[in-house]
């Protein structure tokens, strides 16, 4: 029987949350939703000024939901990706989705469409789903369900198995 020891980097880690950072009461309604909103304030989920020099971009909307759509500039892709973010469902796009769909970009030849869905707790799973489900359907009725790829990661790679159930 092999024994596994976990890494430097685990060990360290599992200290720091025990022992560095701040206790909080996680149970605490208002402090949850403080720390959502105050989060958020953080965040940028607009498309980056480097990302719109470098692909084309352009927008839409489907049931009120914004998507936003990239592709390459020196490339007509025939394969398209459905990429649903993560966040836990309360947080927009971060810079590290837009680093993932920049690299997504330059290693293949697709174009992407991202949905900004609605967020919990302001929104419900129904209005979630539906939403990032009229998106995927409009893609694939543009483009071929068959040309359709649908990603997704953490939350949105929830989304993506909860969408692949319901195709």
């Amino acid at each position: 029987m092999i024994k596994k020891y976990p890494s430097s980097t685990m060990r360290f880690g599992t200290f720091y949350l025990r022992h560095v950072t701040p206790k909080s009461n996680n149970d605490d309604e208002q402090y949850l939703r403080a720390t959502i909103a105050n989060t958020r304030l953080k965040t940028e989920y607009l498309i980056p000024d480097k990302l719109k020099s470098w692909y084309h971009t352009s927008q839409s909307e489907v049931e009120g939901m914004q998507m936003y759509h990239l592709e390459r500039k020196d490339s007509s892709p025939s394969e398209h990706v459905y990429y649903i973010h993560g966040g836990a469902y309360v947080n927009n796009l971060v810079s590290a989705h837009w680093k993932i769909l920049d690299r997504v970009l330059k290693k293949s030849n697709v174009s992407l469409t991202v949905p900004v869905y609605p967020l919990a707790p302001e929104a419900q799973v129904d209005e979630v789903q539906t939403k990032v489900f009229a998106g995927y359907e409009q893609l694939a009725n543009k483009v071929g369900a068959e040309h359709t790829t649908v990603m997704g990661d953490s939350a949105g790679g929830g989304l993506a198995i909860a969408l692949a159930q319901w195709l």
